[in-house]
């Protein structure tokens, strides 16, 4: 079978979100109604292959933003709580920041903002639980510091949506102390 790329990809997953057909393509059969949507894993499918190009140079950034946000708005799927925690490991990890800055900060405090709503398959919370405290804090850095080197392109609605996605990442961990209050200097 031949496959879309991935930015026919996410630009059906927009498309989906922004017409409310969560319902049509769902990750798998509703247990609230037991209804198997008319389509179901198409949209785990979709998600799967998607993760193969997530990171590719030729991706353009607005679709890896699409994707992420397909992710958090569509029905959970394995495949979609996947991609979004190869992209916490991407802005977490030591070249997180490099990778960060290198994308308009309204994408990167998308995909941020992805991460914390976005729930998992079958998990009643959302998936950046299954982060480790210092993948957490890692992710944050990151991401605030690039923010913070461009923080003037963004609105203060979005720095405030910034800010809640920071505390919602962060009110996990046990020691305050561990926080590093500079976290969030570059955003002030």
């Amino acid at each position: 079978a031949s496959w879309a790329a991935v930015t026919d990809i996410s630009q059906l997953l927009a498309a989906m979100v922004r017409l409310g057909l969560e319902d049509r393509f769902g990750g798998g059969v509703d247990e609230a109604s037991r209804v198997q949507p008319p389509h179901p894993g198409l949209l785990n499918q979709l998600f799967m292959h998607a993760r193969g190009g997530l990171f590719d140079r030729f991706t353009p950034a607005s679709d890896v933003t699409n994707l992420c946000i397909a992710v958090a708005k569509l029905p959970a799927t394995q495949q979609g709580s996947r991609l979004l925690l190869d992209m916490a490991d991407k802005l977490g990890s030591d070249a997180g920041f490099s990778y960060a800055a290198k994308v308009a900060p309204r994408d990167v405090l998308r995909r941020l903002q992805a991460i914390v709503v976005a729930k998992g398959l079958g998990e009643s919370g959302p998936i950046w639980r299954r982060l480790s405290a210092d993948q957490q804090l890692r992710l944050c850095k990151n991401v605030a510091a690039s923010l913070g080197h461009r923080c003037s392109e963004l609105d203060s609605v979005a720095l405030v949506g910034a800010l809640q996605a920071f505390a919602d990442l962060l009110q996990g961990l046990e020691e305050p102390s561990a926080w590093e209050m500079d976290l969030l200097d570059p955003l002030c």
